[in-house]
């Protein structure tokens, strides 16, 4: 495994770029999804070794919270029931988790992982899941998705190793997006929304020069089953919403936020951004009609 890079301070002269010199990038696959790390700023032979280091803490967090891999520690928690020596990791996001559940009123519940195997919801419910230090107990028959923010939490981790090296011009895409800054001269990472009628064609360029972006989506065909975003309450996937995008200071905050406001009904799920500092909203309802909250247009440009 290459070693992070320690420190801005302490990398020689020849380690910076000048705008002349083109941001690297690594585009791949993690969680079952593409992922693209961005990093400008930096001669090529560092940034290639900040992103390789990236890589390898990608490959060790998905080992913990995967779902396609049945021996990650997730699988192995939904699987036992129990987990001692939990990874921190772990820990934290569900520590996270049970925040949002609280804050979102059950709307955020990572024990929906159940409706994917059967509608009994009798086990499904945050409250079914204990954190004792480095202890994890889940309810029998109780499981746990984390896609609703683990991929957040890896991104702002990812984030955190970069500014650590130094590196404040990078983006990060895990599905979610984290910048750390804006590119070397100064400019905007322009990241487009999809369109949830038409995912090949943008609905909104989003600038992007600090911060984090989220989007939840009805991308999958409307049947029960095939659907990837559960109501705690019904075993549902919501129908009165397709998409909703959410900019926060974290990824983390704002892929958890994404997963709740797309459940909530949008006039309890705006009350909510209302208690929350520079964070935004953009829904696209079922029959099209866009709505965004006041801080949208200041966050996005």
């Amino acid at each position: 495994m290459l070693q992070l890079i320690a420190s801005a301070s302490v990398l020689p002269t020849s380690a910076w770029a000048t705008s002349s010199v083109p941001p690297a990038s690594w585009n791949g696959v993690a969680f079952g999804g593409d992922v693209t790390l961005t990093v400008d700023g930096f001669a090529h032979e560092v940034a290639q070794s900040l992103i390789e280091d990236a890589r390898s803490e990608l490959d060790r967090l998905e080992r913990i919270f995967s779902l396609y891999n049945n021996r990650s520690t997730l699988s192995k928690l939904n699987q036992n029931g129990t987990l001692h020596n939990a990874p921190r990791e772990l820990t934290d996001v569900l520590r996270l988790s049970d925040t949002l559940f609280i804050k979102t009123d059950g709307a955020f519940d990572p024990t929906v992982q159940t409706y994917w195997d059967e509608e009994d919801n009798t086990t499904v419910g945050f409250n079914h899941v204990s954190v004792d230090r480095d202890t994890i107990r889940l309810v029998p028959g109780t499981r746990l998705t984390l896609n609703g923010i683990a991929q957040g939490f890896i991104t702002d981790h990812i984030a955190e190793r970069f500014r650590t090296a130094g590196a404040t011009h990078t983006l990060i895409n895990l599905g979610e997006f984290q910048a750390t800054g804006p590119k070397l001269d100064g400019r905007a990472w322009e990241i487009g929304l999809r369109d949830p009628e038409a995912i090949w064609r943008v609905a909104e360029t989003v600038s992007l020069k600090k911060g984090a972006l989220a989007t939840s989506s009805r991308a999958l065909p409307s049947s029960r089953l095939s659907q990837h975003i559960f109501d705690p309450a019904t075993g549902l996937s919501p129908t009165h919403i397709k998409s909703v995008s959410v900019i926060a200071p974290t990824a983390t905050w704002a892929d958890g936020l994404s997963t709740a406001l797309f459940i909530m009904p949008l006039e309890k799920g705006c009350d909510l951004l209302g208690t929350q500092q520079n964070v935004a909203a953009r829904f696209t309802m079922a029959d099209g009609e866009v709505f965004t909250t006041s801080d949208w247009g200041r966050l996005t440009s």
